[in-house]
């Protein structure tokens, strides 16, 4: 289950580059200020309730460019959500700790399934200009990680080595924070001054691309009476789901690790497939190439109202706040 958790973060990771290190002019002082307020943003800091954290990428295919959305939900103590959807926020994944739900429109069924792995959302940098963007599902027992946090977004860490080229743009009550690289690829964290989470958002786009490669936005601990969960219980979702689809829910109710990996290996095999699928319904060229890559014909039209179903199920998921499974 380890290795097939892996896979499934590393398949639903981002990794955007901006450029690389150079000399400019020193930045002022209030922009280094400001860079310096922001906090590392992790489920282990005493003063974080809640999180709702949101990244947008898009990758670039053959076809067209795919758009993937994230969105981690986290409350105190060990509350997490993921969810990813495409472009039209058909969901592709939601998971839990402890259940995921696959959804392939490819064969119009949803696979509910337990996972041993909790949700996990990181952005950062170890190198100048070059940010690490992931999400998915970790495994607790991950090759000598275990100690790292699940949550990990720092901001201040993927202006390292720019400070120099850091400019600070009044926008409203928002700081624009804005560096950009030799090669003229820019990135911006959004602040507001003053707040203990003061970045709001970031977003990074390449040389003369008017949309960004990938944008992150973040909320710390809600507005004030906020109680529903951004992403619904799985058990609730199940529900809705089970209304919608019927016959088309799969649950795999097994413990086995055997059995849940020898899954995994078959499902992951069609799962950039299954990915590709969210560009080919208006495409026919790539329709075509996803039926050679998966080597079957697949009902388009099918697949289009198991997608419409799927994002009712999950709106009334989400619009039923507290609500608990009969």
């Amino acid at each position: 289950m380890k290795r097939a958790c892996l896979a499934l973060a590393v398949l639903l990771a981002g990794w955007v580059a901006f450029g690389a290190e150079g000399d400019a002019p020193a930045a002022g002082p209030d922009a280094r200020e400001l860079l310096k307020g922001i906090p590392v943003l992790t489920e282990r800091d005493e003063k974080i309730e809640s999180l709702l954290l949101t990244m947008t990428l898009r990758l670039e295919t053959k076809e067209q460019p795919l758009h993937l959305n994230a969105r981690l939900s986290y409350r105190k103590p060990d509350k997490y959500s993921l969810c990813v959807m495409d472009k039209a926020g058909v969901p592709i994944f939601v998971g839990t700790e402890g259940r995921m739900l696959l959804f392939d429109s490819t064969r119009q069924r949803v696979l509910s399934m337990p996972a041993r792995a909790r949700p996990s959302f990181q952005v950062f940098s170890t190198e100048p200009l070059k940010i690490q963007c992931k999400f998915g599902l970790r495994s607790r027992e991950e090759e000598g990680k275990a100690d790292e946090p699940a949550i990990r977004v720092d901001i201040a860490s993927v202006f390292t080595g720019y400070e120099g080229k850091l400019t600070a743009t009044a926008a409203g009550k928002t700081m624009i924070l804005s560096a950009v690289s030799d090669e003229g690829n820019e990135m911006r964290a959004h602040v507001v001054p003053g707040t203990p989470f003061p970045c709001i958002a970031f977003d990074g786009r390449m040389k003369d691309e008017k949309e960004p490669r990938v944008v992150v936005q973040m909320s710390v601990n809600g507005p004030p009476g906020a109680k529903r969960p951004a992403v619904p219980d799985l058990r609730v979702l199940k529900k809705h789901l089970e209304r919608a689809l019927k016959k088309h829910l799969e649950v795999v109710e097994r413990e086995d690790k055997e059995a849940v990996l020898s899954f995994f290996k078959t499902y992951l095999q069609t799962w950039m497939s299954i990915l590709l699928v969210r560009v080919a319904p208006d495409t026919p060229e790539a329709r075509a190439g996803v039926e050679k890559m998966l080597k079957r014909k697949i009902d388009w039209d099918a697949a289009k109202e198991f997608d419409r179903k799927v994002v009712e199920a999950l709106r009334e998921a989400e619009t039923s706040g507290t609500e608990k499974p009969e």
